[in-house]
């Protein structure tokens, strides 16, 4: 519960795009050490909810779409 807590409240601050995604995909990998899966969708959406006000464009952009993209594709857009 607490690796979950973790997750939802990393947020990008300063950290690059690849820094901030970083910490989100080690977040998910201790809870898949633990057996816990995060399906790539919810990722998506938690590393959305994280991202600054300057990324707003952006995140109103890949929240437009038919579906979300997958944690890989979603990553390649960020970078």
């Amino acid at each position: 519960m607490v690796l979950k807590e973790k997750l939802k409240n990393i947020k990008m601050g300063n950290d690059s795009a690849a820094g901030y995604l970083t910490k989100i995909t080690n977040v998910r990998d201790e809870l898949a050490m633990i057996g816990e899966a995060i399906p790539p969708t919810e990722l998506v959406q938690i590393a959305v909810n994280g991202l600054p006000r300057s990324w707003m464009n952006f995140a109103d952009g890949v929240c437009a779409r038919e579906a979300l993209p997958t944690w890989e594709r979603f990553w390649d857009d960020c970078i």
